[in-house]
């Protein structure tokens, strides 16, 4: 099993973060489908087609690249998991999410 996921949206820099570090992962799969895979120091956002698979990858530590595909070579009648598109955020020093903050 790979010990990293590596990122690689079409702009940008490419970025691989450890699976001992992911957090949380959500699928929602009404409407546009979105893959939501959470590490302690980044939130990664993936929008596509058949996401079940990527899901499941993730979850059980077997997907090694994720790679946004251009538009150029976007096929409405292709099968198969699809990156759309993939957006990369790093959290907030400090910040915990999911938890309620107390003053």
């Amino acid at each position: 099993r790979p010990e990293m996921l590596d990122l690689r949206p079409k702009r940008g820099g490419w970025l691989a973060l450890p699976y001992e570090a992911l957090r949380r992962v959500s699928f929602e799969p009404e409407g546009e489908a979105v893959v939501t895979i959470e590490f302690s120091s980044h939130i990664i956002e993936v929008k596509g087609r058949s996401l079940e698979g990527l899901y499941s990858a993730v979850v059980t530590r077997r997907a090694s690249i994720l790679v946004e595909v251009s538009e150029l070579y976007i096929d409405q009648e292709q099968t198969g998991t699809f990156i759309e598109r993939m957006t990369i955020r790093k959290k907030k020093a400090g910040s915990i999410p999911h938890e309620s903050e107390e003053d």
